[in-house]
């Protein structure tokens, strides 16, 4: 699976990268990961953007959306419409290179 999403990354493949966090979400609705706040902000994330899934270490109710310059907006849009509060953030610069 690593080397899987490695792959993604490096070939900026935004739609199996947003596959692949659809399919981690589903196991964390396995092992009862979440609540009703969190699974609507994740099917109103994932319906827009490419990717959602609830993220941070328990308790925060926080997710995060995969999103580029062609569905931020509409994004962050239907998460606002619900009254949940968004930002957007970009990666800008090199962090840990494993590539």
């Amino acid at each position: 699976m690593i080397n899987h999403v490695s792959r993604m990354l490096k070939n900026n493949d935004l739609e199996g990268l947003g596959k692949s966090m659809h399919e981690n979400e589903e196991y964390l609705e396995i092992l009862g990961i979440s609540n009703d706040k969190l699974r609507d902000m994740v099917k109103i994330a994932g319906e827009a953007s490419f990717g959602a899934k609830i993220t941070g270490a328990g308790g925060g109710g926080c997710i995060i959306a995969l999103t580029d310059e062609s569905n931020l907006e509409k994004t962050i849009l239907k998460l606002r419409e619900r009254n949940y509060d968004c930002f957007s953030v970009k990666i800008d610069f090199n962090g840990l290179n494993t590539f």
